[in-house]
């Protein structure tokens, strides 16, 4: 089975912010499509409409050029970084996003090859959707029951009370949290658009940790790169007071994120990790709310674009 991850970073590009249009809602909900451990939701863009992934390690909105063919290109190369290195871009210089009945437009997204998420599926997959889109509003992401939420405030989400709240680090506009292996704090990506956990080869050795190989598996990076990587078991981690136990890593190097900045990233979290759980991102005080164990959450309170249950096209 491939697994993907869709990482990606910003290293010379900033994005010019996005903004809502008159009349925005302070809640908005609906259920996601999940596949292959990535959400799809229903979207239009620049009058094209169809199926976009929720993606937290992608800079605001990516599209794929098969769809959105009209952009500039940027003067500078290797503005994107994935898993596996760089990605070539252009640049589209207005947008305009529709979801149920919440808008937003923006000055500048990015284009580029996505056509690897398409490979082995019979879907057109238009873009990627990034955080930096539902600036201003808490962002709630419920596996189970598929639901996909944005409130301007956290009371108008669901009851947090068996929630861990904690802090949220940043490298560029990717979302990191600090978990315990070995007596050690390890620091890891929040993403989404990961089918699965990913640990760094260095991380594995300095931190001393001991996993149990239970396979491989191949592995393509946001560049769309495919590598064989080992499938790691890691007998313990602790996210605050929690134990978490055997969770399943594959292992590869995260060298291109790590080569940005002195902030150092040690992993990934994707949806195995948060598959039986509840989150709830507020990245302007930077904290993630993290439900604890497996929970059950109340469908969507209203949705206006089209809902498919889980697929297996495995």
């Amino acid at each position: 089975m491939l697994y993907r991850s869709l990482l990606f970073a910003i290293t010379v590009l900033s994005l010019s912010p996005t903004t809502s249009i008159d009349g925005a809602k302070d809640y908005y909900s609906t259920n996601f499509r999940l596949e292959d451990g990535l959400m799809l939701l229903h979207m239009e863009v620049n009058g094209k409409t169809g199926w976009f992934i929720f993606d937290t390690g992608a800079p605001g909105l990516v599209l794929n050029s098969n769809y959105f063919t009209e952009g500039k290109a940027l003067d500078a190369q290797g503005d994107l970084v994935g898993i596996h290195g760089k990605i070539e871009t252009v640049r589209v210089e207005h947008w305009q996003l529709k979801w149920t009945d919440f808008e937003r437009s923006g000055k500048e997204a990015l284009v580029c090859d996505l056509s690897y998420l398409e490979n082995d599926r019979n879907e057109e997959i238009l873009g990627l959707v990034g955080l930096d889109v539902f600036q201003g509003y808490f962002v709630q992401i419920c596996y189970n029951s598929q639901l996909f939420a944005i409130a301007k405030s956290l009371s108008q989400l669901d009851d947090t009370e068996d929630f861990q709240k904690l802090p949220i680090r940043k490298k560029a506009n990717l979302i990191m949290i600090d978990m315990e292996a070995n007596s050690s704090s390890i620091r890891l990506i929040v993403d989404t658009g990961s089918e699965s956990n990913i640990i760094d080869h260095l991380a594995l050795r300095h931190f001393q940790l001991q996993v149990k190989k239970v396979g491989e598996r191949e592995l393509v990076g946001g560049d769309g790169n495919i590598i064989l990587t080992d499938e790691v078991e890691v007998p313990e981690l602790t996210l605050l007071q929690e134990k978490v136990n055997n969770q399943r890593f594959l292992v590869s190097s995260l060298g291109s994120i790590n080569y940005q900045g002195e902030e150092q990233v040690h992993g990934i979290l994707g949806r195995p990790f948060f598959g039986s759980r509840c989150i709830i991102i507020d990245r302007s005080a930077r904290n993630i709310y993290i439900s604890k164990g497996k929970q059950t959450r109340s469908p969507a309170k209203s949705t206006d674009s089209p809902v498919a249950g889980i697929l297996d096209i495995s």
